[in-house]
């Protein structure tokens, strides 16, 4: 893709579609583009729960994208050219252990999901970490569990992997020497 405009749908994003492709920046890959091809829709609902995103075959033959189909949510993927909408989750994460270390914690666990490599999940890691480190904690792996599986659906519809995740942390917190504290990298795991 060699163009992105950033808008919000009602504002003004088909115009701006058809002026893209005017300029030569064409096809542009806009919320009609999903309606038009139902098969997208399917990708968007699978890349929604399995972050595994084919971003060269959703956006082979466009040269440019507007609209709300182009804007990641929560996460972003490094040298892709999209819009994003994410927070502060390093700070968020520092803040959250600091609390725990404030309030006379030492032995601090941080559980997550096994999708490891998103940035959200990244970035909340490296805020634990950091507020561990300025508090003179250690981060032992004892104290870290990323084996829970993440759960592609609210409420949880998974009886394999509710139950994977159910032992996976009875062992994490059923041994003497458990955190007497836990950071949970998001609501679907402290669920």
């Amino acid at each position: 893709m060699r163009v992105i405009g950033a808008g919000f749908g009602r504002t003004g994003t088909l115009s701006f579609k058809r002026a893209l492709e005017d300029l030569g920046f064409g096809p542009t890959y806009h919320m009609q583009e999903v309606m038009r091809r139902p098969s997208h829709i399917d990708r968007w609902l699978r890349y929604a729960r399995t972050d595994e995103v084919d971003w060269d075959e959703l956006f082979s033959g466009f040269g440019s994208g507007v609209d709300f189909p182009v804007v990641l949510i929560d996460r972003y993927i490094p040298d892709l050219a999209v819009d994003t909408v994410t927070m502060d989750n390093i700070g968020g994460g520092f803040l959250a252990v600091q609390h725990l270390a404030q309030q006379g914690y030492r032995r601090i666990g941080y559980v997550s999901t096994d999708n490891i490599a998103t940035s959200s999940i990244v970035e909340r890691m490296a805020g634990y970490r950091w507020a561990m480190q300025q508090y003179g904690l250690e981060v032992n792996a004892d104290l870290v569990c990323t084996n829970v599986r993440r759960l592609l659906s609210w409420p949880p519809r998974e009886p394999a992997k509710e139950l994977h995740n159910q032992r996976v942390l009875r062992d994490f917190l059923d041994r003497p020497d458990r955190p007497e504290a836990i950071f949970v990298c998001n609501d679907y795991v402290a669920f």
